[in-house]
């Protein structure tokens, strides 16, 4: 973060004041609908998010305009579609190496969020990518830990 303030303001003083810090809500769980059928589970606790990068906004906005269709039909509203297969099956590899390689994180999405086409980035986090946008991101992570924690997974 120095780094970036130093070649946003080069050589004019500057004092940081204040540090901030936040923790993305990641992992994977399953959705329980509420007990009363007249209540819709929306947001985080109904997979609003994505389970590997904790991204919700576009998601949410997508299930507010699903929503105020089915309201303008006069249907019932429902919560957050379950992500598709090829989705979830991502989000538990590279979830698997976040947990058995946690020392690997800040090189991981360091990698990730460097890519020079931030639209591959900003489709695979909205569930929207395209094969060549799986491909890039494919191989800009680290192979190795990836291939491993693949395998692992086949022989559980």
């Amino acid at each position: 973060m120095d780094r970036l303030v130093k070649k946003s303001v080069g050589s004019v003083a500057y004092e940081i004041t204040y540090r901030e810090h936040f923790v993305i809500p990641m992992g994977l769980s399953e959705h329980m609908p509420h007990s009363d059928s007249s209540y819709v589970t929306v947001g985080l606790e109904s997979g609003g998010a994505r389970a590997s990068t904790g991204y919700v906004f576009q998601r949410i906005q997508r299930w507010a305009d699903e929503a105020e269709q089915q309201i303008r039909k006069g249907s019932s509203v429902s919560g957050h579609k379950r992500d598709s297969w090829m989705i979830r099956k991502m989000d538990q590899l590279f979830l698997r190496v976040l947990e058995n390689h946690p020392e690997r994180a800040p090189e991981i999405f360091t990698k990730l969020f460097s890519m020079n086409d931030t639209g591959t980035v900003i489709r695979f986090m909205s569930d929207e990518p395209t094969v060549k946008d799986i491909m890039r991101i494919i191989c800009v992570l680290p192979p190795g830990i990836f291939i491993k924690e693949l395998v692992k997974g086949i022989f559980r």
